[in-house]
């Protein structure tokens, strides 16, 4: 880092922490916070709503997770979360949106043994 010409962090608590433990100077430091790209916005078409609903089978109220499905992020337990306030809420699915990775099948056979496949939505 004291080689570094300017050193890129996401947050001015990361900087501190680079200034503080490694005795860098500041102004070599460059906050730039994590954001979403213009490019992702809220829907306001109805109708791109709609086809998205029908065809995905997204017929109720829903709880969406947005990500990968590595094991840090704890997709298991989200399904057996949904699978222990399911019965109190029969209107609401969990719709989980993200690449479909080798982990995609293990999930799936999850939701099925918690007799949730016509619950969980992937």
């Amino acid at each position: 880092m004291r080689k570094a010409v300017k050193i890129l962090t996401c947050s001015e608590y990361s900087k501190g922490d680079i200034i503080r433990i490694y005795n860098i100077d500041a102004q070599k430091i460059e906050v730039i916070p994590l954001s979403v790209s213009n490019i992702y916005h809220q829907e306001s078409d109805q109708n791109k709503i709609n086809a998205m609903k029908i065809k995905y089978k997204i017929n109720s109220r829903y709880i969406l997770y947005l990500g990968n499905l590595k094991p840090h992020k704890n997709v298991k337990n989200i399904i057996h979360a949904f699978s222990k306030i399911s019965p109190e809420f029969n209107d609401l699915q969990l719709v989980i949106a993200g690449p479909k990775t080798h982990l995609y099948p293990e999930l799936v056979s999850l939701s099925e043994s918690l007799q949730l496949s016509n619950k969980v939505i992937f």
